[in-house]
C-alpha cells in the first residue's frame, strides 16, 4: 500500500495548497532576509539625498536573490523542497558569488540614478536620459539570466558577466518574456498590493526560472560532456 503522504502528494489540490505555502513561505524569508531595505523603504522619505542609504540597505537583497533562485529552481525540477532548508542552504553556497554580482550592479545603479536626476533636473530630455533608462533595463534583464545561472553553476565572476550579457541579446525572445513576466507582476502589485506582496518574490523567480529551463539543461549538458 501507498503511504498517506505519498498519496496526498498525488492529489491536484494538495499539490496547489502546498505550491502555494512554498511560495508563501519562500516569500517570506525573502523579506525577512532584506529586513533593513523594507524598514528604510517604509519610514525613510524616498528622496536622491536618501538614495545612497537606500542602495547600501539593497545589499543583503544579492544573497536573498542567490537562495531564492536556489529554491525555486530546485522546486521546479524536483516538484517539492524543504523550504527553510534549502533556502538557507542557497543562501550559504551561492552567498559570495552572488554578493560579488550584485554590489558592482548597485553602484552602477547610484551612478545612473544620480545622471537621470540631475540630468531630468535641468528639464532638458536629451539622448543620455534615453541611455540611462536602456542601462537600466539592461542590467535588470542581466540578473534574470545571471541568478539562474550561478545558482546551478560554479563559475568565475567575469564569465557570469559575459554569458549573461550574451544570452541577453542571443535569446531575445526569452529576455522578452522575462522582462514581460516582471512587468505584468508589477502591474498587479497596483491592482493587488497585498496579495501580490505576499507571494511576488518567490512566484517570479520560478516562473524564471521556468522559462529559462532548457538553457539551463543545455548548459548542463554541456557541461557534463566537457
Amino acid at each position: 500500500m501507498k503511504k498517506l503522504s505519498h498519496l496526498l502528494s498525488e492529489k491536484p489540490l494538495f499539490v496547489i495548497v502546498n505550491n502555494f505555502y512554498t511560495f508563501f513561505i519562500i516569500n517570506l524569508f525573502f523579506m525577512v532576509s532584506n529586513i533593513l531595505f523594507l524598514y528604510i523603504t517604509f519610514f525613510t522619505s524616498i528622496s536622491i539625498e536618501a538614495l545612497g542609504l537606500i542602495l547600501l540597505s539593497l545589499i543583503p537583497m544579492g544573497p536573498a536573490l542567490g537562495a531564492v533562485f536556489y529554491t525555486m529552481g530546485k522546486l521546479q525540477r524536483e516538484k517539492e523542497i524543504s523550504p527553510l532548508a534549502d533556502y538557507i542552504k542557497g543562501y550559504k553556497q551561492n552567498f559570495k558569488i552572488s554578493l560579488a554580482f550584485w554590489i558592482p550592479q548597485l553602484l552602477l545603479l547610484f551612478i545612473l540614478f544620480n545622471n537621470y536626476y540631475y540630468i531630468t533636473r535641468t528639464g532638458n530630455f536629451s539622448v543620455f536620459i534615453l541611455l540611462i533608462i536602456f542601462l537600466l533595463i539592461f542590467v535588470l534583464a542581466l540578473n534574470l539570466y545571471a541568478f539562474p545561472i550561478l545558482v546551478r553553476f560554479e563559475m568565475m565572476l567575469k564569465n557570469l558577466w559575459i554569458i549573461s550579457c550574451l544570452y541577453f541579446f542571443k535569446h531575445w525572445k526569452l529576455t522578452f518574456l522575462n522582462m514581460t513576466t516582471l512587468l505584468s507582476f508589477a502591474v498587479i502589485y497596483f491592482q493587488f498590493p497585498f496579495i501580490t506582496l505576499l507571494f511576488f518574490s518567490s512566484i517570479v523567480p520560478y516562473l524564471i526560472m521556468f522559462n529559462l529551463r532548457k538553457i539551463l539543461e543545455e548548459m548542463e549538458t554541456k557541461k557534463s560532456i566537457t
